[in-house]
Parts: C-alpha cells; structure tokens; sequence
C-alpha cells in the first residue's frame, strides 16, 4: 500500500455526522440581533415576529371615485324617487378620507349637483365604494413570522404597511477558496453563491497558492484579514495529498480541528473552532463540498440564524434503490418526475445531477439504504437554486 509523504493526516476513526453536528452545535449560539432599516434587510432573518404599526388604512377611505354619502340619507333612492339633500356631497377620489358622517360613495352620474336641493337617483349600503379602517392590516397583526428571510418583495410590501425597520439576525461567514492545481476556483465560487442565497454577511478570500504559509495568512484572525466572522469555511485542500494543507494550516493558528467524517464522498471533510468562530473544512470537489454543505454547513447556518429546518417537499415513490455503506451517512440528490422520486448514487452528486434535482435525502449512518418504492419526502435544496416547472 502507497502511503502518502503529506504531514495532514485524517483522523481515526471517522466522526459520525451526528457526532460532528454534536460538536459544532454545542458552541453554536445565534448570530446577534440587529434593527436595521427595511431597505437594508434583503436577504436577512427576521428574528422576531414583524407587527403592524397601525391600521391599513388608517380611517375609512374611498374606493372609488365619485361622491360621499351617507346609506341612510339614500333608503330607496332611485332614478324615480332620488332622495334630495340641501347640504352639497362631496366628491372624492380613491384613496381619500370619507367625510365625517358619510359611510359610502356613490357614483359621479348618480348626483345632481345643481342645487339646492342636491338629488341623488340611487341607493346604496353602509360601507360601498369605501374601503373599512384596517381592512387590509389591522394593528398589531403579525405579518411576518421570526425566521423569514426577508425578500425585495417582502421590503415593498412591509413599506407600504408602514414598517419602517425590522430586527434581523444576518450571521457573518468568511469563505476561504484554496485553489486547485489548474487554478480553477468553480467550487468556491458556488459555494459562495449558495452562502449569499442563505443572506449572510459575507466575506470572500481566496489564496494565491496552495502553500500552507499562504493559506495561514488567509485564514488568520490575528491580522484583519477575516474580522471575527461566526463561521469560517475553508474550500480545497482538506485531504491528505501532497499539496493539501487547510487543516494543518488552520492548526496552525490555533483552531481546534477534528479531520475526517464520515460522509460518502466527503471524508476529507474537517471542523472545529477558532477563537470562538465555528470552522468548516470543506474538499475543492464539488460533490464532497456540496454533500458537505448540505449535510454540515446548513444545520449550522439554521442554529445562527435561529430558523427550523425547511418543511419537506411533497411525498413519494423512490424510483430506484438507495445503497448506504455501513456507519457513514449519505446525501442523495432527488429528481423529481411524474412517477416518484429519482435519486442520484449515494456520495455521488455531478454537476449535471445537481442542475436537475429539486432535493435531498440525508441518510444516517445506521441507515441500510432504501428500497426501490419506499416513499419518501426528500428536503428542499436551499433557496430550491433551480426554477421549476
């Protein structure tokens, strides 16, 4: 057996995910709360539920243009028995405040304003052609619940109920790319896209090399380089080749690190903690870094933002049979069609397969697999990245 000359060595035996999520988890506070104005808040968690400040509308006001009345002046109002009032209506437009004592508005061509006397020809009931106090929002009512991520939809709606700032949790998180042999940077770069989808705040660094003196001075907190993120996530480099130095080098400046987890097709994978940030080592392969991102970075970002885990997509068959090797876990890509569920081999996501799924399994280590028909309710990939038809 080849024995490689790399000093990064994995550790043995392999940490259980459960063990590994057990870890982190224990030192994983959320991110703190900030109130921030709404127009800055695109992508944040809402950390606590969003009230109306007041009614919507504010008073009663019309819904249509044409003139304000009160109902009970015009009871069997009609074109040949018009009701005759000696105080002139008033004309309103959409959106104005009714009047002291009117409760309803009728049309323009339903008044005769030459008077007095001021003749109206129809009749019409408490609250037509008005829109009530609070018809649309009443005060206080909740709006929006604790742990929405906030979308630009979400901002203009909240704007017009007349919210003016919201208290978020938006956690801090640095990517550390190191890049491949070939210089190829693709992994990272999804990776952070999946990291700004989630709506941290986020901070990008990539090393010019793949030495462990460069990776260091990337990675360490004591010279300003990566201003005390609540997650630090290395990409590329955490195996035991030659040139893999990102857990020796994150070691080095003082993070205590665990290597190797037993994840099909991310056991290079490493985490722990550096001066009191949680760290991710994730492989430069895009399947190890998505199952682990999948697997190990989402249940974390859940805890920092303080949400739950995303309801599961609709049920059904499995089309073919999941295989899982004994006491590691797995995550399976699902596609969905007209007759179930397909899945993706066990550790083994492409590229292609990624663009077609729409979920993911996570199996656990005691997991035997599972059988060809057994119905299942696979997990929304996050932000579901692909539109669907």
């Amino acid at each position: 057996m080849l024995i490689s000359s790399s000093s990064q060595r994995m550790d043995a035996p392999l940490t259980s995910l459960d063990g590994a999520l057990e870890l982190l988890c224990a030192h994983c506070a959320p991110a703190a709360q900030l109130l921030v104005d709404i127009r800055e808040s695109v992508g944040a968690s809402i950390s606590c539920d969003v009230a109306a400040p007041s009614c919507l509308p504010a008073r009663d006001s019309a819904a249509r243009d044409g003139f304000a009345a009160a109902s009970v002046d015009l009871i069997g109002a009609s074109s040949f028995n018009p009701s005759f009032l000696m105080v002139a209506p008033v004309a309103v437009s959409v959106g104005d405040v009714m009047p002291d004592g009117c409760d309803c508005v009728v049309d323009f061509g339903c008044v005769s304003a030459d008077g007095p006397p001021f003749t109206i020809s129809v009749s019409a009931a408490p609250g037509q052609g008005v829109r009530r106090m609070g018809a649309d929002v009443n005060a206080g009512s909740v709006l929006l619940c604790a742990g929405s991520q906030m979308s630009a939809i979400d901002v203009a709606l909240l704007q017009i109920a007349g919210v003016s700032k919201v208290s978020v949790r938006q956690p801090r998180v640095c990517i550390v790319g190191i890049p491949s042999a070939d210089h190829c940077t693709h992994t990272f770069d999804f990776m952070s896209a999946l990291a700004e989808q989630a709506g941290v705040l986020l901070e990008q660094v990539i090393c010019a090399s793949r030495s462990a003196e460069d990776i260091e001075q990337k990675i360490s907190l004591r010279n300003g380089v990566v201003a005390a993120p609540d997650l630090l996530i290395t990409i590329g480099g955490s195996g035991a080749g030659l040139a893999d130095y990102s857990v020796d080098a994150l070691r080095r400046v003082g993070a205590q690190m665990c290597h190797g987890l037993a994840l099909s097709g991310g056991t290079t994978i490493g985490f722990g903690r550096l001066h009191g940030c949680l760290v991710i080592a994730l492989p430069g392969r895009f399947e190890g870094a998505l199952g682990g991102w999948l697997a190990l970075v989402m249940p974390v970002l859940q805890l920092l933002f303080a949400i739950r885990q995303p309801e599961p997509l609709q049920s059904g068959p499995l089309l073919r049979k999941v295989s899982s090797a004994p006491g590691m876990s797995d995550v399976v890509l699902m596609e969905r069609n007209s007759n179930g569920w397909a899945p993706s081999l066990a550790g083994d996501m492409s590229v292609a397969q990624a663009l077609r799924a729409e979920g993911y399994l996570l199996l656990g280590a005691g997991s035997e697999g599972l059988a060809e028909g057994a119905v299942v309710r696979p997990l929304p990939l996050p932000g579901q990245w692909r539109a669907r038809s």
